[in-house]
């Protein structure tokens, strides 16, 4: 991972325990109580299955599972690992296949004002992927194995509806990345994410 990542995920890790912190001295229980967290539980798993629609047009498939930890009341930090996968996908005049995606990553959520049963969260997911495919490239007569590294990315905003104390489940859309950088030559499937699991 690039000194610039660890960088700039390190001060997002600072904002967040400071903003976590100011409302937890401010607010007391009251966020954990209406996120339906106020048990003596600090450690949860989340399994996700996420659809990604990139910006072009085309769609990656991907698992993930997180372990998070509860800092406070409204913080959540975690780490995760998935798995992505799309047949095709069309880049720079190139002809991708079997595009694979293995990222490991640090997460953070920051839990809003909710409801008992309904719990809204901000999320902050960053680390590296392993990214592996097959590209072809013109005339398109033979094709050869790339295997590579990017800043993985994710951002968005969801939900978690408190059925039961074991039964959680969660809902997210954001924006998502496998290789973010400013180069243009750089195979980066990434655009919109939606997001459905569980949280125990």
């Amino acid at each position: 991972m690039s000194h610039s990542l660890l960088k700039r995920a390190g001060w997002i890790l600072v904002l967040l325990l400071l903003f976590s912190s100011l409302q937890a001295s401010a607010c007391g229980n009251w966020w954990g109580v209406k996120a339906g967290f106020a048990g003596n539980q600090h450690l949860f798993v989340s399994p996700e299955y996420k659809l990604l629609h990139t910006t072009h047009q085309d769609n990656f498939n991907s698992g993930e599972i997180t372990v998070m930890y509860r800092i406070s009341h409204s913080l959540f930090l975690g780490l995760g690992t998935g798995y992505s996968h799309d047949n095709y996908h069309s880049d720079n005049s190139w002809r991708l296949y079997d595009l694979r995606y293995i990222p490991v990553f640090v997460d953070a959520r920051l839990f809003l004002p909710g409801t008992i049963t309904f719990a809204p969260f901000l999320q902050l997911s960053e680390g590296i992927s392993f990214n592996h495919y097959k590209r072809m490239d013109r005339p398109y007569t033979s094709s050869y194995y790339v295997s590579e590294t990017g800043d993985y990315l994710y951002t968005g905003i969801g939900c978690i509806l408190n059925i039961a104390r074991h039964l959680r489940p969660e809902i997210s859309v954001g924006f998502n990345g496998y290789k973010m950088s400013f180069d243009s030559w750089d195979v980066n499937p990434h655009g919109i994410t939606f997001s459905v699991g569980l949280i125990f």
